[in-house]
């Protein structure tokens, strides 16, 4: 009922008269719904420009996350990679150190290395050697060797 009473009201007000304020003629005029329709794009263009500007932000911010993830992801596959490639290291280090060991002190003469040999051996892997364990290791066998073959005390 409102709404009928305002375009009837609207109806006999659309004749501007020369006594009626300006600005009432104004918005009574074609000006004015000119001017409502520019606001009514300008405020439609800010809202897809925030709309796209926030889009590409999300975007920016996503690429972003994935990039950190991606790096992240491959530090940690060089991490367990430099992992493997020292237990890899390791296990092949203990086991030259070992075979070298039961060679210098197999029972039967002729599979026993010489000392000479054996004592290049264990110079060659000390050189290999990354940890104090494996350095340590090299040297008390160095000792107990030598000591083994003189009988009694180390050479010097």
């Amino acid at each position: 009922m409102l709404a009928l009473d305002l375009l009837l009201t609207a109806g006999q007000a659309s004749q501007p008269t020369e006594q009626d304020p300006y600005l009432q003629r104004f918005f009574l005029s074609p000006g004015a719904g000119g001017i409502a329709v520019f606001l009514a794009a300008a405020i439609a263009g800010f809202v897809a420009w925030r709309n796209a500007n926030k889009t590409s932000t999300d975007a920016q911010a996503k690429a972003a996350d994935e990039r950190v993830k991606a790096t992240a992801e491959q530090n940690f596959a060089r991490a367990r990679a430099g992992e493997e490639r020292e237990r890899v290291r390791q296990e092949q280090f203990w086991a030259r150190l070992t075979w070298i060991y039961e060679r210098a002190t197999a029972q039967r003469p002729e599979a026993r290395l010489s000392s000479v040999v054996t004592l290049a051996l264990l110079d060659a892997l000390g050189a290999e050697a990354d940890t104090e364990l494996e350095v340590t290791a090299i040297e008390n066998l160095i000792i107990g060797l030598t000591v083994d073959r003189t009988g009694g005390g180390a050479e010097e």
